[in-house]
């Protein structure tokens, strides 16, 4: 699981290019906005029709997501791997602290990534 400012896909060759990867935000002030961000995910071992789901949350889940989504990923062999990728605007962070992107396969938590996000002291003219 990889967190970056965005996802390019090669529509000829099918690969997928990470373009500025990241795991820590800085904001002066809260709630504070993120314009953009992606999430790349790429997964194994599964049979048949999978239900995904990817949410981002508190580090102690005390708030409903900030973001999530939900789906179906086929595997055709448990031994094929499957990327997806995952774009969001504008995700708003309550407070500065500890978040996870968590990733669940047919209900299981099957990975986290932590992201934190920290407050910036405001710059005096």
């Amino acid at each position: 699981m990889v967190i970056c400012d965005g996802i390019w896909r090669d529509f000829g060759t099918g690969k997928r290019f990470i373009l500025g990867c990241f795991s820590v935000l800085h904001a002066r002030r809260f709630p504070a906005t993120h314009p953009v961000m992606g999430l790349y995910v790429a997964i194994t071992n599964g049979r048949g029709t999978v239900p995904v789901k990817v949410c981002l949350v508190d580090v102690d889940e005390e708030r409903e997501p900030l973001w999530f989504a939900e789906g179906e990923v086929e595997f055709s062999d448990p031994r094929a791997v499957i990327e997806m990728d995952f774009m969001m605007a504008g995700v708003t962070f309550p407070a500065p602290g500890e978040y996870r992107f968590q990733f669940y396969a047919s209900g299981a938590l099957i990975m986290e990534r932590r992201i934190l996000v920290n407050e910036l002291p405001e710059v005096s003219s």
